[in-house]
C-alpha cells in the first residue's frame, strides 16, 4: 500500500450526450492549478499523488475508484470541484472515499466548491471541509494539521467545515495568491499524476473523450491533433461578463477575494514551457488576457522564448478577450512552430449592442473583421467563438450573428474553426446571481440545484442549459417545462445555422455538411449497437 499524506483527485463528468458523438466524458482538463498545489505540497515535505478518474477509465474500462482507494492510506483526501458540471462525480466520489478511508479528511476545492461552501459541508456528511479560492497555502496547512492529529482547524485560511459538534464553521480568506506565489509555483510537474503519459498523448481540446471508441481514433477525431499543454500566466479578471463565475465580481465577492489581475514573472513561466516540452508537449495553450489594450507581458514573453532558443520549437493557442494588438500578432507569429499557431477571438454575438450589453470588453465588428484580416495575413491560424441565447437576443436579433459567420466564411474561408457554443448556468455568474437584472430564469440557484441537474444521465452537455429567456421567441414556451423548450429551440437554432461539426477536429464543416455528418455518426453507432 502506498502511503501518502495527501491524495488528490480529478473527477471529469463521467455522463453526458450529445448528438453527434452520442456519450462522452467531460471536463478532462485537470483545473490549471491542481498539480501546482501538488507540487507545492511536495515541495514543502509532503508525499502527495494526483489521481486523474478520467485517465484511469481511458486505460481501462473496467476499472472503478475503489481499485486506486484501496491501493492507497492519506489521513487527507482532496477532490477538485472547480467546475459545476462535476458536481454529481465529485459528491459520489466522495461517498466512495469515505466508505473506503473512513478515517481520512476528505476536502473539496475549486470555484464551484468556494461559491457553495456553507452549503456542502451543511448537506453533505462525506465532506468534511472546502477550501475557499486559491488553495497551495490552505491545503498545506489542512494537512499539516491533520497529520498532527489536530482537531481544531480554525487556523487554516479560506476554510469551511464541521467541527465536532456538527457546527459549520468558515475561517477568514486571508490567502490569495500573489506574484510572489505565483513566481515560486511550478504547474508542469507532471509525474505527479498517475499514468501521466495517457494524459499528456489524449487529453486535449475540445476537453471531451468519446465513449465506445479507442483513445487513439479518440485522439484523432475529436481533438485538435495537438498535445496541447494549459499554461498559467497569471489569475484573476479585470472584466464582467454576464455568464461567467470567473468574471471580477464573483471571484472577489464570492470565491477567492481576488481585486486585481495577478502576472506570472516570465522566469517562471519559461519554467514551465521548458518542463512541458521535456515530457512530449508540443504546444501551449493561454486563455489568460486580462489587459487586451495592453499586450506588453506577451510582447515580451515571446521575446523570451526566442531569446531561450525555443522559437518554432513550440506551438500555442492564444484565446484573446478582445482584438489583440497587431504587435502581439507580429511576435506571435515570428515566435510559434506554423504546424500549430492559432489566436482565438469571441465575438460572441453578431450584434454589437448584445455583446457591449454581455461582454466585459467590448470590440466593434469592424474591429474584429480587421484583426481578422491582419492575422490570417501572417499565416496564423483563426479560430472565432460565437455563442447564442444571452440577454438582450432574440430569434430576430441572432441573424446578426449568422450574417457575421457567413461574411467570415465568405471572406477567409473556413480558416481553421468557426464554432458556435452554447453556454450553461454556472454558479457565481453575475446572471446566475441576478436572473432578474438580465432577464433571465433559472432552475439553478443551489449547490442542490446543479447537482440534481448532472446527476440524470439523459442530460447532455450543450443542451440542457439550465435557464430560459422570456419573450426570445415569438412562439411562446411551453409552459410546462419553458426551459427545456428553450433548450431545445436554441439547438435547433444551431442545427441550421452554426453545425461546424467535422471529422477532423482542427476544421469546420458548412452547417449542411455538419448535419449530414452528424446522422451519419448517428446510424454508424445504431449499427454498432447492433
Amino acid at each position: 500500500m502506498q502511503k501518502l499524506d495527501c491524495l488528490i483527485i480529478h473527477t471529469p463528468k463521467f455522463n453526458n450526450y450529445y448528438k453527434p458523438v452520442g456519450q462522452f466524458m467531460w471536463v478532462n482538463y485537470m483545473p490549471l492549478g491542481l498539480l501546482g498545489i501538488a507540487d507545492h505540497l511536495v515541495r514543502n515535505g509532503m508525499k502527495c499523488r494526483v489521481l486523474h478518474q478520467g485517465v484511469e477509465k481511458m486505460n481501462r474500462k473496467a476499472w472503478q475508484l475503489q481499485d486506486s482507494l484501496e491501493a492507497v492510506s492519506a489521513p487527507v483526501i482532496a477532490l477538485s470541484l472547480h467546475w459545476h458540471y462535476q458536481a454529481h462525480d465529485v459528491i459520489e466520489s466522495c461517498k466512495k472515499v469515505r466508505e473506503v478511508h473512513p478515517g481520512a479528511t476528505i476536502v473539496v476545492g475549486g470555484s464551484t466548491a468556494s461559491f457553495f461552501h456553507d452549503e456542502i459541508i451543511r448537506d453533505f456528511n462525506c465532506v468534511d471541509a472546502v477550501i475557499r479560492g486559491d488553495g497551495e497555502i490552505p491545503l498545506l496547512e489542512l494537512v499539516k494539521k491533520v497529520k498532527a492529529g489536530a482537531r481544531d482547524l480554525s487556523g487554516v485560511p479560506n476554510l469551511t467545515w464541521r467541527n465536532a459538534e456538527g457546527k459549520v464553521i468558515s475561517n477568514e480568506t486571508t490567502y490569495c495568491a500573489d506574484e510572489k506565489m505565483l513566481s515560486e509555483l511550478r504547474f508542469a510537474n507532471m509525474e505527479l499524476l498517475e499514468n501521466y503519459r495517457t494524459y499528456i498523448d489524449y487529453v486535449s481540446l475540445p476537453f471531451i473523450v468519446v465513449k465506445g471508441i479507442s483513445k487513439e481514433l479518440n485522439f484523432k477525431m475529436f481533438t485538435a491533433r495537438c498535445k496541447l499543454f494549459p499554461l498559467c500566466v497569471g489569475r484573476g479578471c479585470a472584466f464582467n461578463c454576464t455568464w461567467c463565475g470567473g468574471s471580477f465580481t464573483p471571484q472577489k465577492e464570492y470565491i477567492s477575494c481576488r481585486k486585481k489581475v495577478v502576472w506570472r514573472p516570465h522566469d517562471a513561466v519559461i519554467a514551465d514551457i521548458k518542463q512541458a516540452l521535456s515530457y512530449g508537449y508540443e504546444a501551449m495553450y493561454t486563455v489568460f488576457d486580462p489587459t487586451p489594450d495592453n499586450q506588453d507581458y506577451f510582447v515580451g514573453l515571446f521575446k523570451r522564448i526566442r531569446a531561450e532558443g525555443l522559437a518554432k520549437k513550440v506551438g500555442w493557442m492564444h484565446e484573446a478577450t478582445g482584438v489583440t494588438s497587431k504587435e502581439f500578432v507580429d511576435e506571435f507569429a515570428e515566435t510559434f512552430s506554423e504546424d500549430f499557431r492559432v489566436i482565438a477571438l469571441s465575438p460572441e454575438s453578431g450584434n454589437e449592442e448584445i455583446r457591449r450589453r454581455n461582454k466585459g470588453y467590448f470590440c466593434s465588428n469592424a474591429e474584429y473583421h480587421e484583426m481578422l484580416g491582419y492575422i490570417t495575413s501572417k499565416k496564423v491560424n483563426v479560430e472565432v467563438f460565437f455563442t447564442y441565447g444571452i440577454p438582450g437576443e432574440n430569434e430576430e436579433l441572432i441573424q446578426d450573428t449568422y450574417r457575421m459567420r457567413r461574411e467570415i466564411v465568405k471572406k477567409y474561408g473556413r480558416r481553421n474553426c468557426l464554432r458556435a457554443l452554447s453556454i450553461e448556468m454556472e454558479p457565481g455568474a453575475p446572471w446566475q446571481i441576478n436572473p432578474d437584472t438580465y432577464g433571465v430564469v433559472t432552475s439553478r440557484k443551489t449547490f442542490a440545484d446543479f447537482l440534481e441537474a448532472h446527476s440524470r444521465k439523459t442530460a447532455g452537455t450543450y443542451t440542457d442549459l439550465g435557464y430560459y429567456i422570456p419573450g426570445y421567441f415569438t412562439k411562446p414556451l411551453d409552459s410546462e417545462n419553458p426551459e427545456a423548450d428553450f433548450s431545445k429551440r436554441l439547438q435547433d437554432i444551431k442545427c441550421k445555422h452554426f453545425c461546424f461539426v467535422h471529422p477532423d477536429g482542427r476544421k469546420t464543416s458548412s452547417p449542411f455538411w455538419g448535419r449530414m455528418l452528424c446522422h451519419t455518426m448517428q446510424l454508424a453507432r445504431f449499427i454498432m449497437m447492433k
